[in-house]
């Protein structure tokens, strides 16, 4: 029986990529046990994760050193930091939604910005919008991206 990477790290306490890290180790090829994707599925993460980096012609210039530096230094206002931890604490996966008075009163208690927070996340496509009025969780799609933001928060 297989199961997916995805589960198989979770069920282990890993990120997914340190499994595929370690898996890599284990086999030689990697094919044998990670999932195929369509390529649909690729040229969509490349237009939203790489807009910036990638280049629209080869002659396009790349960005100097020092703009990729600040842009990677650039941190995340607190309030999304908050909001993003405490939902991940929560285990706020895809259907399992909560909220907005949840998260105001309870996850975010004190947070003076909070609807701002909740519209960069949800346009930033980190959140999105539960099937309920008012109801949000994490984006299972950008589970990497949300957990190195976690990372960043918890060790502020």
């Amino acid at each position: 029986m297989k199961t997916p990477t995805s589960d198989a790290a979770r069920k282990l306490g890993m990120h997914p990529g340190e499994f595929v890290l370690y898996v890599s180790e284990m086999v030689g090829d990697l094919s044998d046990c990670w999932p195929e994707v369509e390529e649909g599925f690729i040229e969509t993460i490349r237009a939203l994760r790489f807009a910036e980096e990638m280049p629209t012609s080869p002659d396009a210039v790349q960005p100097a050193p020092e703009h990729q530096e600040e842009r990677l230094a650039k941190r995340r206002p607190q309030a999304e930091l908050r909001l993003l931890d405490k939902m991940e604490r929560h285990d706020k996966w895809g259907g399992s939604s909560v909220s907005w008075r949840t998260l105001h009163n309870n996850y975010c208690q004190g947070v003076h910005d909070l609807d701002d927070a909740i519209d960069a996340l949800i346009a930033e496509g980190l959140l999105i919008r539960g099937n309920q009025r008012d109801t949000f969780s994490l984006n299972p799609a950008r589970k990497g991206d949300i957990q190195q933001a976690v990372a960043e928060a918890r060790k502020r």
